[in-house]
């Protein structure tokens, strides 16, 4: 059967076109029929298409609260679920924390595990088990104040890293700084080194009442410390939330679990 000569015509131009637009998104040059065809800036528009289409796709797998935390910056209203870990300093934070969570909607657990550091901390499990249990949608951390006088910090860095490690990428958390009452030799810039500024809370520069043991705060100056630590969550932080200031004091108190006290042996 002879072809119409049109119709010839229409093929080669739909084959000429498709060979265009394959090698639109190639890096090589093209000969086609003896001739050589050039890249031109479509390239650069399908490669940017193709990153476009990358980040989107990274984009949906965020969390909705995060990805509005992402564009926006401003505190997120959600209800949160916070997981509180660390040593007995927690105590002091969480009464005033139930009066926040009870002005705000959120809910909150802790896991309190009496004199321990980060040292004990990053050589377990025990924070990824306790994640998986409350799926928290944010994470405290309070330790540090049992390391002020610890020589040799850089032998923290792997504990502190390896606590970090369990907390879910897309878990907002902070770094809740100790009460300090001395000097410390170094734990608190290995602290801030590893999780940043806008992820740790600097409680070194604020003044607290203390019990007789000189160390823990009293419960009216530790609920002084739970507002800075608020203010600091919805201004500064890397991911902030809604705490607005609770004008009731509630007798609710925070689910608490606590673990083996530890202590060191020689």
């Amino acid at each position: 059967m002879k072809r119409h000569p049109l119709l010839q015509v229409i093929l080669i131009f739909l084959l000429v076109q498709g060979a265009l637009i394959l090698y639109a998104g190639s890096k090589k040059e093209l000969n086609l029929f003896g001739y050589t065809f050039r890249k031109s800036g479509y390239s650069a528009w399908f490669e940017k298409e193709q990153v476009k289409k990358q980040l989107d796709k990274v984009d949906s797998l965020l969390s909705d609260s995060l990805r509005v935390e992402l564009k926006t910056n401003k505190p997120d209203t959600a209800k949160q679920r916070f997981l509180l870990i660390g040593d007995s300093m927690l105590e002091g934070l969480m009464s005033r924390l139930d009066d926040y969570c009870a002005e705000n909607g959120h809910k909150s657990n802790a896991v309190i595990w009496y004199g321990s550091t980060s040292l004990q901390w990053g050589q377990c499990d025990t924070l990824s088990y306790f994640i998986k249990k409350y799926k928290p949608t944010y994470i405290w951390i309070c330790l540090g104040a049992n390391e002020l006088a610890v020589d040799h910090v850089e032998r923290r860095d792997t504990c502190i890293a390896h606590i970090l490690k369990q907390i879910p990428k897309t878990t907002p958390y902070a770094w809740i700084g100790p009460p300090s009452w001395r000097k410390d030799n170094g734990i608190i810039a290995l602290i801030k080194k590893h999780v940043g500024k806008d992820r740790y809370f600097n409680s070194e520069r604020l003044v607290f009442e203390r019990k007789s043991d000189g160390a823990h705060p009293t419960k009216p100056s530790a609920a002084k410390w739970m507002d800075s630590v608020a203010v600091w969550m919805q201004n500064s932080a890397a991911y902030k939330v809604k705490l607005q200031f609770p004008d009731t004091h509630v007798t609710r108190h925070t689910p608490i679990k606590l673990l083996k006290p530890y202590y060191k042996t020689k």
